[in-house]
Order: C-alpha cells, then sequence, then structure tokens
C-alpha cells in the first residue's frame, strides 16, 4: 500500500475518484464529503458566513440573529441550538434558547448579544450601540429635565422656564425640539 494518494477532504460535497494505471486499467469510486464535526458557532443574520459585527441601530427596528455551526474547515453545519443573552441593557430577546432569536432594541447605549450551546462553542456579536430612533412623542420639561405634570409654581418668579423635548418609541430621549408655545388662561406671557 506504499503507492497510494493522501486526500486533503476540506469541502462538502460529491467527488469521484479515478484511478489508472500505464496498462489502461482504470477503477472509479464516488466519494461524498460530509460535514464534520462541530467546531465553532457563530452568531449570523439571514446570510449564512457573515457575522454580525459592530452596528449602530435604533429601537424601531428588529433583528434576527441565528445560531449557525460550523467544523473545523468552516463548512456550515446548520443552525445550532444554543443559550442566548445580552449584555448591557439596550434590549430584550424573543428567547433565551433557541437556533435563532429576535432582539428588540430598547435603551439606548452599548452591547453585545452572546450564544453559548453548553458544549465549549460560543460567539458574541460585535459592539452593537442603540441611538435614539425617530421623535414619535413630546414631553415638557422643565430646566432639570423632569416632564411637567400640574406645577405649582409661585407667581412672584421672574421667569418659569419650559422645554419641549422628543421621545422615542421605547422612551428615549430624542433631544430638544423645536414648537411653537400657546397659553392658554390668563396666568402670564
Amino acid at each position: 500500500k506504499d503507492k497510494g494518494i493522501s486526500l486533503d477532504l476540506t469541502k462538502v460535497g460529491m467527488a469521484t475518484l479515478i484511478a489508472y494505471d500505464q496498462q489502461g486499467h482504470t477503477a472509479t469510486a464516488m466519494l461524498k464529503i460530509d460535514v464534520g464535526e462541530l467546531a465553532t458557532l457563530q452568531i449570523e443574520g439571514e446570510t449564512p458566513k457573515i457575522p454580525i459585527g459592530t452596528r449602530t441601530v435604533t429601537p424601531d427596528m428588529e433583528l434576527v440573529f441565528y445560531s449557525r455551526g460550523y467544523d473545523a474547515d468552516n463548512n456550515l453545519s446548520g443552525e445550532e441550538v444554543a443559550n442566548w443573552s445580552v449584555i448591557g441593557d439596550i434590549g430584550v430577546l424573543s428567547t433565551i434558547t433557541g437556533t435563532s432569536v429576535i432582539w428588540t432594541p430598547k435603551k439606548t447605549g452599548e452591547g453585545i448579544i452572546m450564544l453559548d450551546d453548553g458544549q465549549g462553542h460560543s460567539d458574541l456579536t460585535g459592539t452593537i450601540t442603540v441611538t435614539p430612533g425617530i421623535t414619535v412623542a413630546l414631553k415638557i420639561e422643565d430646566a432639570k429635565g423632569e416632564e411637567i405634570c400640574n406645577p405649582v409654581v409661585s407667581a412672584d418668579e421672574d421667569a418659569y422656564w419650559l422645554y419641549a423635548q422628543g421621545y422615542d418609541c421605547a422612551a428615549n430621549s430624542t433631544g430638544p425640539v423645536e414648537v411653537e408655545w400657546s397659553l392658554m388662561g390668563e396666568i402670564g406671557h
């Protein structure tokens, strides 16, 4: 058996191996290469083999993440069950265990999504930054940034400053909003 061949089989698929000698004899064998043992897990979006890297999102979005497994040669073995978690208080997951999860951003800030299958395979997304979404609500606030709700104010104050502040669908501040003010009632001007 010193006249053999060593094959480095790294890709999943089918192949035909042909052996022939100098006298014209041939032999063929069909080779089917299957995925190897699970070596790594990766958090991905809809498209396999593209990891979730650093990104910026707003609370009016939802993202679907998948737990996909790969063998040592980076062949996709399929979706794998894993435990999911959010590191950093930036949103909520639709489930904590499964092959995929829907993540809804909520609070502004930075964090990451993590998965772990309990078998020594885990992965992290890149840093996910949640920024305020579009303004969907207004609040009237005082100079301290506290919402005004039926305040009692002394008539001898020189000025009582109020501000219009915008908020997104997750109650994150979107910043000051330019508004037109109207005062109803004869209490001042």
